[in-house]
C-alpha cells in the first residue's frame, strides 16, 4: 500500500514539476511563467543510479551534474528534486537565468544531450476556499 502512495505521489509530483499545470491565462493565451527560470529533467549516468543507496553520494553527485548541464545554459541551479530523482531515473531541477529569457534557457537546455525535458516554471494560482 505504501508503494502505491508513493507511485501516485510522485506521479502526481512529475505532473507538477514538468510544467503540466492549469496555470491561470494572459491576454496573449499564454500560460503565466516565471522570466528566466526552467524545470528540467536530466539523465541520470550509471554512476548516479548506483550511489542511491547513499543519500549523501547521491546528492553530491546529482547536484554537480545539475550544477554542469546549468552552466551550459548560462543558468545556476535554484534546487534540486532529490527525493523524485531518488525513484526516477531522472534528475529533477529547477534552473535560473539571469541573462536569458525562459525562452532562450529553454532552448539552450534543449540542446544539451544530457537534458531529457526543459519547461517554463509556471505560475499556477492556487484556488481560494471562501
Amino acid at each position: 500500500m505504501k508503494h502505491i502512495i508513493a507511485q501516485l505521489l510522485t506521479a502526481a509530483m512529475l505532473l507538477l514539476v514538468c510544467g503540466i499545470s492549469f496555470a491561470a491565462y494572459t491576454t496573449k493565451n499564454e500560460a503565466r511563467h516565471v522570466s528566466g527560470e526552467a524545470l528540467v529533467l536530466i539523465k541520470m549516468t550509471d554512476e548516479e543510479r548506483e550511489a542511491k543507496t547513499s543519500c549523501e553520494k547521491f546528492e553530491k553527485l546529482i547536484t554537480e551534474h545539475a550544477k554542469r548541464v546549468a552552466s551550459c545554459a548560462e543558468s545556476e541551479v535554484v534546487s534540486i528534486m532529490t527525493d523524485l530523482s531518488l525513484s526516477s531515473d531522472k534528475i529533477f531541477a529547477h534552473l535560473r537565468s539571469k541573462s536569458l529569457t525562459a525562452d532562450e534557457l529553454i532552448e539552450r537546455l534543449k540542446k544539451c544531450p544530457e537534458v531529457s525535458a526543459a519547461e517554463r516554471n509556471h505560475i499556477t494560482p492556487l484556488p481560494v476556499v471562501k
